[in-house]
């Protein structure tokens, strides 16, 4: 793995890079810790995820993408200091059609859970309270 820092007023930009001289990610740190706006890169180039960290957690919207086509997104996941909060909504392999969406608090499975066919119905209903499966209901 090759890596290029860049280093400013307690502010850097690392970007690291496969032996082939593609990009495997770019990370921005603030006082040695991961602040920013950060990009994983899968080998054949492609844009793997991408995200924000806050003092080194993952927060905000984390967006994870397939290794094919352009750029179709697997997954979106809403984070706050480094824990699942929020919606986590994951794609089928087209990129575009639901397959879930499964909400969470603190990281754990809380409220209602859906999940949908490969042409879009809804076949599952569940709901979750602290990662317990309270009833669930098919369609």
């Amino acid at each position: 793995m090759l890596k290029n820092s860049l280093n400013f007023g307690g502010h850097s930009i690392v970007k690291r890079y496969y032996e082939d001289g593609t990009p495997e990610n770019i990370e921005r740190y603030e006082n040695n810790k991961l602040n920013g706006e950060y990009t994983d890169y899968y080998p054949n180039g492609r844009i793997k995820q991408s995200g924000f960290m806050k003092d080194g957690e993952l927060n905000g919207k984390i967006v994870t993408y397939f290794d094919y086509g352009g750029n179709l997104i697997s997954k979106k996941v809403d984070y706050i200091n480094g824990k699942k909060n929020g919606e986590k909504i994951s794609y089928n392999d087209d990129g575009k059609t639901v397959e879930s969406i499964e909400r969470y608090l603190n990281d754990k499975l809380e409220g209602i859970a859906e999940y949908y066919d490969e042409l879009g119905n809804l076949t599952l209903k569940q709901k979750f309270h602290e990662d317990e499966l309270v009833s669930e209901e098919n369609f």
